[in-house]
């Protein structure tokens, strides 16, 4: 390991050493939808800020609970239809 930061309390970023590529891996998670779009957008700025210390050539891996959830319905090849319960505005 190369080493990690704590980029919010939402939002970590671990860089590993690999060979061709450095891994960073951001361990994330998102708010739900009881909280306001202030608390979402301020998420996704921080997911964004991180992803400004990767270099162009280094594998990227967003993990952790988006909170997202994508229902029994299958969408295409994207999603199947093994999902929990109905799927919500973000598991659009």
């Amino acid at each position: 390991m190369i080493g990690n930061w704590p980029i919010s309390e939402r939002v970590k970023m671990i860089k590993l050493k690999a060979i061709p590529f450095n891994i960073d891996i951001y361990q994330v998670y998102a708010p739900t939808q009881d909280y306001d779009d202030v608390e979402v957008e301020n998420f996704y700025h921080d997911v964004q800020s991180g992803k400004k210390e990767t270099r162009s050539y280094e594998i990227i891996c967003v993990m952790g609970d988006l909170n997202a959830k994508v229902g029994q319905e299958q969408c295409d090849l994207i999603v199947e239809k093994h999902g929990l319960g109905q799927r919500n505005e973000r598991g659009e």
